[in-house]
């Protein structure tokens, strides 16, 4: 098992690779490259981290878990509906139901035959990765305790939006949560995804686990940041770059 010390070394090692925003600003694309093919290409980059960083670590699953519970959902459709979904798999997360718990698999499944509706069965999938995620936290440091909790009032509050009241809610729910007057769906999520990172990045500093997950969401949000900027500059949209998310870079 790798000690916490040395993956913490090698996570700091990577760190200074990560872009800073005038870097960003500079980013270049290949000429003929797709949005798909970028995509698959940073997908791979993070999945190529995650293989070198992560190989036998009791923090890797919660860095992963996210990714574990994305392809749950999609193999489960592809079961039920015996259609092929694998371009939805993202290459970080397990790829078989055969990887998952049973009781699992059998219970999403279930929900889905009594009501025939798939938003159900994602969202019973989403509360079980929140309850995973909220375990796996309590016995880690006190910024990933705060990002697990962020994340579930974040899933109660999508799961109760309620238009006329949305914006008074966001200010009592999330305090000093950072949205402009009039906000689009766009920058609600924007503002929910930097609310809970800030609480994670709050643990950068430190020797513990927080800090490895902190950079970890510093590369996810480093790769989401080369996505809006290449749909802004190829779709000539430059109002896509209110978009970028926020870290510590």
């Amino acid at each position: 098992m790798t000690r916490l010390g040395f993956l913490l070394g090698r996570a700091r090692s990577r760190e200074g690779r990560l872009l800073s925003a005038a870097e960003l600003g500079k980013a270049e694309f290949a000429e003929g490259e797709t949005f798909e093919q970028l995509e698959d290409r940073l997908n791979q980059e993070l999945a190529d981290l995650r293989r070198e960083l992560f190989r036998d670590t009791d923090v890797a699953e919660v860095c992963w878990l996210k990714y574990d519970f994305h392809n749950l959902k999609i193999l489960l459709k592809e079961k039920l509906t015996e259609q092929s979904l694998d371009h939805y798999l993202l290459p970080l997360g397990k790829d078989s139901l055969t990887d998952f718990d049973r009781t699992l698999v059998r219970r999403a499944a279930e929900i889905y035959e009594k009501t025939a509706d798939f938003c159900q069965m994602d969202y019973w999938v989403d509360q079980e990765y929140l309850r995973a995620l909220q375990a796996l936290a309590q016995k880690l440091d006190r910024p990933i305790q705060a990002y697990a909790r962020a994340q579930a009032a974040i899933a109660e509050y999508k799961y109760h939006y309620d238009s006329a009241t949305a914006l008074e809610t966001l200010r009592q729910k999330f305090p000093n949560i950072e949205i402009p007057e009039a906000p689009d769906e766009g920058a609600v999520e924007k503002a929910l995804e930097d609310y809970a990172n800030k609480q994670l990045f709050a643990g950068r500093y430190g020797c513990g686990a927080a800090a490895i997950l902190a950079f970890v969401q510093a590369k996810e949000n480093e790769i989401k940041n080369l996505k809006i900027l290449y749909l802004s500059r190829s779709r000539a949209l430059p109002d896509l770059q209110n978009y970028l998310r926020y870290t510590y870079v």
